[in-house]
């Protein structure tokens, strides 16, 4: 048996997702969740608060859900898989990352692109510099680079983008999980279309824009989830007049400091943000081949929520998450909180409300910005219970 690590969003839970979570416990495996918290990593807020979320995945059996941090759930697929890979390295009790695939025999040339890029190679780097001393951009020299040397392309589905970021990351700290891929059942991730008598496992794309249809979509809800979903949930239209206030309160320099931002693109902001009369228009406005649309989302959401280049710089980006937050455990598997609390190399916030007055300064710092951040978070969906400190983690089942 080991205790397997789901980087995840659920933003829903799906049939999808609790098909993966229960082949792996049959499979006679524990399972954990590192889960973003309120916003996620296409640059929006999930359309349920992390606590709900919690209830639904370990309604679907997982044993017990991890927090991953707003600075990392809402940042690049690199930062994302790092942030990651450090809470499931330094939690010391992770040692297996599972992650759904396209196709699961592509692994090992993920593995091979891995180890040419993390470190990159001398080869690696000799091909790259031929190919931008001839004009092309980064991603073109680099997928050319590694051509040149592996006789294949860089993977271009987003599963497979994401499952190589997770290896580059646990390079980058000299982690060695094992690595279970899974089949990918149902619809792909982008599909925006259900049809029920085809798809068992719909994509969470799918759900979200039945959700903002008025549609139900409980039928696509594990059933021991479908409980805990609220009636009402955060569209990512309610951050247009938070993005509208922001940018008209901010001065060209000030925008310039907000993370991802690049010289002149305050410019842009500033014209497009008047002129959209929805949030996606916006983003589309603002889309170009130096912005594209997914990191576009990524910088209205951090002018949001105040996310500057400073601010994670003085929260110690880099390092990787600075504490580790459990928000959910099943009560038949509460032994892993005591072997949690053994083997973590991170101060664990168990208990909120005690344990962040015991974090180191730059930690508690950290932590009182995730708290801000679900604030904002519950100011888009009032209606929504705030749960940020509670005074223990979600136990379930819970107390009637």
């Amino acid at each position: 048996m080991s205790i397997v690590g789901i980087v995840s969003e659920y933003n829903p839970l799906h049939t999808g997702h609790a098909h993966q979570i229960q082949t792996l416990k049959e499979q006679g495996h524990v399972v954990v969740a590192l889960m973003s918290g309120n916003y996620v990593q296409r640059g929006t807020p999930a359309v349920y608060d992390k606590f709900v979320r919690t209830r639904m995945a370990l309604a679907a059996g997982v044993s017990m859900v991890i927090e991953l941090p707003t600075l990392y759930s809402t940042a690049s697929a690199e930062n994302f898989a790092y942030g990651a890979m450090v809470l499931a390295q330094k939690s010391g009790i992770i040692d297996a990352i599972s992650f759904g695939m396209e196709d699961p025999s592509y692994l090992p040339f993920l593995q091979r692109f891995a180890i040419l890029t993390e470190p990159e190679t001398a080869l690696f780097r000799k091909a790259l510099r031929r190919y931008l001393d001839i004009g092309l951009s980064y991603p073109f020299a680099r997928e050319s680079a590694f051509f040149e040397l592996i006789g294949e392309l860089p993977p271009s589905e987003p599963n497979h983008i994401l499952a190589l970021e997770y290896l580059r990351a646990a390079r980058r700290i000299g982690y060695s999980p094992a690595w279970l891929p899974l089949q990918r059942e149902g619809a792909d991730y982008r599909d925006e279309k259900i049809d029920p008598l085809t798809v068992s496992y719909p994509s969470a794309t799918a759900l979200r824009k039945l959700l903002s249809q008025g549609e139900d979509i409980r039928a696509f809800i594990p059933e021991a989830a479908r409980a805990y979903l609220p009636s009402g949930y955060v569209s990512e239209e309610a951050l247009l007049p938070y993005i509208r206030y922001v940018l008209a309160s901010l001065s060209k320099e000030e925008i310039a400091q907000i993370d991802e931002v690049a010289e002149g693109l305050e410019n842009r902001l500033l014209k497009y943000v008047v002129e959209a009369d929805s949030y996606e228009t916006l983003v589309s406005l603002l889309n170009s081949s130096r912005y594209p649309s997914s990191r576009m989302r990524r910088i209205l959401l951090n002018a949001v929520l105040s996310i500057t280049r400073t601010k994670k710089e003085a929260l110690r980006f880099a390092e990787g998450p600075l504490y580790l937050r459990v928000l959910g455990v099943r009560k038949e598997d509460t032994a892993l909180l005591s072997l949690l609390t053994k083997t973590s190399d991170l101060p664990t916030l168990i208990r909120p409300v005690r344990d962040r007055l015991t974090l180191p300064d730059t930690a508690r710092a950290a932590f009182e910005e995730e708290l801000r951040f679900s604030r904002i978070y519950h100011t888009l969906c009032p209606s929504a219970e705030s749960e940020e400190l509670k005074e223990s983690f979600i136990l379930y089942p819970e107390e009637e």
